[in-house]
């Protein structure tokens, strides 16, 4: 069963490779051509103008994605030689990128510099990305906040792209289906006055790999197209792919990227450093002014004791009509429940948050449930694991009083205020800029597996607030250690006060 199952993975890992299955990458610009001759490949400028009594309305490309066709154009390799040239100037792989593997990284790239994606988003992350066994990649990539996800089992040919038509910065996932032989990845690129859609890709052509701008599709005239080619037996030797349709993954809207002062003075410093980032720092309000790594789920540590706070108020909020008098009358394991969430939030204990998870375990509150009618997807309480995204979410719906009641979210609040000797550090060091600030924190530490520096604070400076959330990680380096890492997280916060000075 075992090795059905190695064969089976081997197979899906191979065909989303990009390339034909029984073809080389360094043969197939020497196969003959078949006995009946193909018409050209289709390219934007041997596409033919659709006629004046075309009735498919006009759906021009998008004002937000208008740089995707600039950024992709950037890419085009005329000859197999070139195409190996910009395979390996993207970096995906330290060695062995070829145009024959490069379909992921490619419309990553151009996803990535066009604005659609996170900039920090890793090319290797698309390649040979796979929706059938890399689901913790596609949330990463994709996050659902950002991008809808439409799956689509219709083969390409069978598809109406008149009435559901492709938009510029949609990402699609080809799949072979059962008259192909190789899986593909693209990235619309733009779509024309008349609705035809566009990408710029690798392709596999007579003479070998180029990587040139394709018409995907013509929706007023059927069987042109790069979409068409892919599914025409006379070039099942170059490549079939599409007869099992598509996964679409389309963005809502722009990557954020945020203050550009801010990011410059922030990136200057990681620059310099090692470890592992995750950073998100926002006004309350919702204004993003930097964010690196928000969406994947790391061990945040301690700072998980904040959303278990207000699950555990949401567990008591049906028989807590009086709360002060009901959290002093109430006890687990010898203290009382104000006991226990001073010593989880202000001291840290351990063994006080094993009191208050089970509270909320006893009076059987649906934690997944309430998390997700809260808008929180990616927060694992047991295993301590969050995005920043989601721990921005649980800062903001606490500091807005939207999960629990106002009496129990400032309580909450003024425990991360309380005063410790340790709030001198991380986050703290915003008051060698602003001495008046207000900042409600949490800090997490992790050394034993493996190490984990970090800290999640609301900030209140004059007039403004803001939402400063920061990790950082041992790199599978090993570079950073305990010190160097609360250092950096330091340096950071000095160049942000820095920053606030400046506005």
């Amino acid at each position: 069963m075992k090795s059905h199952i190695s064969l089976f993975l081997a197979a899906v890992i191979l065909l989303s490779a990009c390339n034909p299955t029984e073809i080389s990458p360094t043969a197939t610009a020497t196969l003959a051509p078949p006995s009946k001759t193909p018409s050209p490949i289709p390219t934007a400028t041997q596409t033919p103008t659709p006629p004046p009594t075309a009735t498919v309305s006009p759906t021009p490309t998008p004002a937000p994605f208008a740089a995707l066709k600039a950024v992709s154009l950037q890419y085009l390799a005329p000859t197999e030689a070139d195409a190996v040239k910009v395979a390996e100037s993207l970096g995906y792989l330290i060695s062995g990128a070829h145009p024959s593997n490069m379909c992921g990284p490619l419309a990553g790239a151009i996803l990535r510099e066009g604005g659609v994606i996170s900039p920090y988003i890793d090319l290797y992350d698309f390649w040979l990305l796979n929706p059938r066994v890399h689901a913790a990649k596609i949330a990463r990539i994709f996050p659902s906040s950002r991008f809808t996800l439409t799956e689509v089992r219709t083969p390409l040919l069978d598809y109406d792209f008149s009435k559901n038509p492709l938009k510029a910065g949609d990402f699609l996932y080809l799949y072979f289906g059962p008259n192909g032989n190789f899986e593909h990845m693209l990235t619309v690129t733009r779509v024309d006055e008349m609705g035809r859609a566009y990408t710029v890709t690798n392709v596999n052509t007579d003479d070998g790999y180029i990587i040139d701008e394709f018409m995907l599709y013509d929706p007023n005239a059927p069987g042109e197209g790069l979409f068409y080619r892919w599914n025409d037996r006379n070039y099942d030797y170059l490549g079939l792919t599409g007869s099992g349709g598509f996964d679409l993954w389309r963005p809502l809207k722009k990557w954020d990227a945020g203050d550009a002062a801010l990011t410059a003075s922030i990136n200057g410093i990681l620059d310099k450093t090692g470890g592992e980032w995750h950073i998100l720092i926002k006004k309350t309000d919702g204004e993003r002014l930097y964010a690196r790594s928000i969406h994947e789920k790391i061990h945040v540590a301690s700072a998980i004791k904040i959303p278990i706070a207000l699950l555990f108020f949401k567990s008591i909020e049906d028989d807590a009509e009086n709360l002060p008098e009901y959290l002093t009358s109430h006890a687990m394991d010898g203290r009382s429940y104000e006991q226990l969430l001073y010593a989880m939030l202000v001291n840290s204990e351990e063994s006080a948050t094993g009191s208050l998870y089970n509270v909320i375990i006893r009076n059987r509150l649906n934690i997944e449930e309430t998390l997700h009618a809260w808008g929180i997807e990616d927060i694992n309480i047991p295993y301590r694991k969050a995005t920043l995204y989601d721990l921005s979410l649980i800062l903001e719906g606490l500091y807005q009083h939207h999960f629990v009641s106002a009496e129990a979210s400032e309580m909450i609040i003024n425990l991360m205020g309380v005063y410790t000797e340790n709030d001198d550090i991380r986050t703290g060091v915003l008051k060698e800029y602003f001495p008046q600030a207000k900042i409600y924190n949490k800090r997490g530490t992790l050394t034993a597996e493996f190490l984990v520096i970090g800290d999640i604070a609301i900030i209140e400076i004059e007039e403004e607030d803001y939402l400063f959330l920061i990790f950082g990680l041992q790199d599978k380096n090993l570079s950073m250690n305990n010190t160097e890492l609360n250092d950096t997280i330091e340096e950071i916060m000095r160049a942000f006060g820095k920053y606030l000075q400046e506005q």
